[in-house]
């Protein structure tokens, strides 16, 4: 008997059976890769090999039975019995070969089958959580865009509720509304944490356990391969058995006709051989290329899972963006409102403050034409003071004439009275004297108190007009101070005017900048739910599905 083989390198050629052969070294299945065509790659079910096995050995009987045909008359009764026997033996083999490979064959295709089966069930597991995957989704997506129209209304209602409300209590509600959003979208959801931790969770057991299913892929790949060394070696060991064990009363024409026979059929076994070992090949680089598969979806989920992260991050960015940028737009929207009534208020208090001034002006315009009244009043006063002076002046001198001639005329008197008589001269000179005496005293005294008139009169002219011309310097020194510190608040006013024109410019330009960078964060946003909904879209079904035509292929 000859020397074990390991599996795959036991087997005699076709050839080795033309001639008789001791206990030589088996030639390996690779000595006929030249010679013998390759086995066509097998792609159907283990029924259709059994199929093809079972009308091979028919067409080795016809064979044996043509070959018993063309058998020589001489040997033919010779030959009857041995040949009886030999067939017997041979169909013994070949129906024992045919049950062990056909029970093998069975054995397998129930193997595969079953794991085709399992096979199935993992892909249909893996669309149902891929389809769950997608429904959870779009339920998510629906959620958020319930969520987002819900916070459109909100947000339209805080507006009017706000347009309702005081100015001061509108600024403190804004600011703390926009606190509060601003936290809670700072702060991450805990359903949300949940949900995310449940799929994580979910994936980690979908990988373990299709972790599971590869072992027991792997598993189920060594016991075929066992099977398998096991099949070889106890066709090694059968044609070992038949090479060493050569029947001694076989003639020469005999063992000349009877190796053909043997050679078609170990020829047939080989190729059945060869094409269960490509079946078993095939099989295992489909379970690789499924392996590889699953693995692909797994990356594919675990993207995808990413992706839906990353977008419902974004979407939560883009959300508190929208919401600060509105936020930034109402404070924006309030200061501009704010700045435009300052703006009301202080072209108000502008206006009033040209009106008083033009009234001032007017009040001064007045004062100073009274003032230039009363001044020419008083120079008039003045030269009818001048003019009472001369006169005062003149009668002075009229009174000293008049003196003059009273003493003249006391004299012309005395002179006549004292050439007329002495007594009765003496007499009416003294009435007259007397008289003039008085009437001099009246003179005086009326001079005296004109001139004291005059002089209290000047007096008091003097006295009124220091009094006016100080009053007047006051009232316009008083009314020169007013005039320049409202020409002051009038510079200030303006000045600040300007100031809150170009902050209203300001205002303007940035509530313009903001209206824009909202405009495109809502263009982004709609951008972003459009890659996310196209994202929805199953591109890794695909690759499911394929698999699922591959396996049924």
């Amino acid at each position: 008997m000859a020397e074990r083989r390991p599996p795959g390198r036991g087997l005699h050629p076709p050839a080795a059976f033309s001639r008789r052969s001791g206990a030589e070294d088996l030639i390996p299945p690779s000595h006929f890769e030249g010679r013998c065509p390759a086995p066509p790659s097998v792609d159907t079910e283990p029924w259709a090999a059994l199929a093809k096995a079972n009308k091979e050995i028919l067409e080795l009987r016809q064979e044996n039975s043509s070959l018993r045909a063309i058998q020589r008359p001489s040997n033919r009764d010779n030959l009857r019995g041995h040949t009886g026997n030999e067939s017997e033996k041979v169909s013994t083999r070949a129906r024992n070969v045919f049950r062990v490979s056909s029970r093998q064959l069975l054995h397998s295709a129930e193997s595969r089958g079953k794991d085709c089966a399992a096979l199935r069930e993992t892909v249909a597991e893996l669309e149902g959580e891929l389809r769950l995957s997608r429904e959870k989704g779009a339920q998510d997506a629906a959620r958020f865009r319930e969520k987002l129209k819900a916070a459109g209304e909100e947000r339209d209602t805080l507006q009017e509720d706000l347009r309702q409300a005081k100015h001061e209590l509108e600024s403190q509600s804004s600011l703390i509304h926009q606190l509060r959003t601003y936290i809670g979208q700072l702060v991450p959801d805990e359903k949300q944490l949940e949900e995310s931790r449940q799929e994580k969770d979910e994936l980690n057991n979908r990988v373990q356990h299709l972790e599971k299913e590869r072992e027991t892929l792997r598993a189920t790949a060594e016991l075929l391969n066992v099977r398998l060394r096991s099949l070889t070696d106890i066709l090694t060991i059968q044609e070992s058995g038949h090479s060493g064990k050569p029947n001694p009363d076989s003639r020469d024409g005999e063992s000349g006709k009877r190796p053909p026979l043997l050679t078609r059929w170990r020829e047939k076994v080989f190729a059945l051989l060869v094409q269960l070992k490509s079946q078993e090949i095939n099989h295992a680089n489909e379970m690789n290329q499924l392996q590889v598969k699953i693995a692909n979806l797994e990356e594919e989920i675990r993207v995808k899972g990413q992706e839906h992260a990353v977008l419902l991050h974004s979407l939560e960015d883009r959300t508190a963006e929208k919401n600060m940028e509105r936020v930034q737009n109402q404070t924006l929207q309030e200061e501009l409102s704010g700045a435009q009534n300052d703006a009301v208020r202080f072209r108000g208090q502008l206006d009033r403050a040209e009106n008083t001034l033009r009234s001032f002006k007017e009040v001064v315009s007045s004062f100073y034409q009274k003032f230039l009244d009363q001044e020419a009043e008083l120079r008039k006063a003045l030269c009818r003071l001048v003019n009472l002076g001369q006169r005062v002046t003149f009668a002075n001198k009229r009174i000293d004439t008049i003196h003059g001639l009273v003493a003249r005329k006391d004299a012309l008197v005395r002179l006549q009275l004292q050439e007329e008589s002495r007594e009765a001269a003496s007499d009416i000179s003294r009435r007259s004297h007397k008289d003039l005496e008085k009437e001099l005293e009246l003179l005086n005294g009326e001079r005296d108190q004109l001139a004291a008139e005059l002089k209290r009169n000047s007096q008091l002219i003097e006295k009124k007009v220091a009094d006016a011309r100080l009053k007047f310097d006051a009232d316009l020194k008083d009314r020169l101070v007013v005039m320049g510190q409202l020409e002051g608040a009038l510079e200030e006013k303006s000045q600040c005017l300007r100031r809150l024109t170009e902050q209203l410019g300001e205002a303007q330009k940035q509530l313009t900048d903001s209206q824009e960078a909202a405009q495109s964060l809502r263009l982004d946003l709609c951008r972003q739910q459009e890659k996310y909904e196209q994202g929805e879209s199953p591109p890794a079904v695909r690759p499911v599905r394929s698999n699922i035509s591959l396996m049924k292929a």
